[in-house]
């Protein structure tokens, strides 16, 4: 992952009070790409017109949820200029209240 990338992702992780993980969660310790003391989030962010989301990311998010004891998110994110960068927080049915309760916008 370029260091572009990285910054966006931390920038984004950020934004909605999640600590960003370290090599976007792939080491040993840090699993997925943000996390706070509840929700535990993984990224996905394009500047295209598209992105293709698999069930297995989705599979391997909660189940690392579910071992660290937080409520998972998947995090989709289309960037651009200020108001054209388009956030959607997924979560299941089940999970959504806590987790719309335990993200914090921040400002940029």
């Amino acid at each position: 992952m370029n260091e572009k990338w990285v910054k966006q992702e931390k920038r984004i992780m950020r934004k909605y009070g999640l600590n960003p993980q370290p090599f976007s969660g792939a080491g040993l310790l840090f699993k997925e790409d943000g996390e706070n003391e509840f929700v535990l989030a993984q990224l996905k962010c394009t500047k295209g017109k598209s992105i293709a989301i698999k069930k297995q990311d989705v599979l391997t998010l909660i189940k690392h949820s579910n071992e660290s004891h937080k409520k998972p998110a998947f995090f989709i994110t289309f960037m651009g200029q200020f108001e054209n960068e388009i956030t959607l927080v997924c979560a299941r049915p089940f999970d959504l209240m806590d987790v719309a309760q335990n993200l914090k916008l921040k400002g940029d």
